[in-house]
């Protein structure tokens, strides 16, 4: 929330819900840093433990780290595709590793040959 807000007198960001975006909440944080500002910034964040909003909480702050290791980590350019790895063996690696997290709670693992029994098959064996 809080989208388009003037921040005037504000030194304190309290953050009740996160956003699935973790760009906005960075946003957020940056009007509190506006010009200007001479006191330190405090950023609260409230989460229930085991709760929707640790789930959310954690899946954007994976996006966070993956969109900095892509972009800060001058493996970004527009229009050019990364030579090194096939995306179909990316969205593979992405895809077995949710799916392993899901089923870790159960106490078991994904194997390549059970991926594809999940999936299903696809138009040229590519999802992409």
């Amino acid at each position: 929330g809080g989208v388009g807000m003037n921040l005037t007198a504000a030194d304190t960001v309290i953050f009740t819900d996160s956003d699935f975006n973790p760009q906005n909440d960075l946003q957020a944080i940056a009007r509190a840093h506006r010009i200007g500002q001479h006191r330190p910034v405090k950023i609260i964040r409230l989460i229930g433990r085991d709760t929707v909003e640790e789930i959310i909480y954690r899946r954007a702050a994976s996006k966070l780290r993956l969109t900095n290791a892509i972009v800060e980590g001058g493996q970004f350019a527009l229009g050019v595709p990364n030579p090194q790895r096939p995306a179909d063996l990316q969205l593979s690696e992405i895809l077995k590793f949710g799916l392993d997290k899901l089923l870790s709670s159960e106490g078991s693992t994904i194997q390549d040959v059970e991926l594809e029994n999940i999936l299903g098959e696809t138009k040229g064996g590519k999802w992409i």
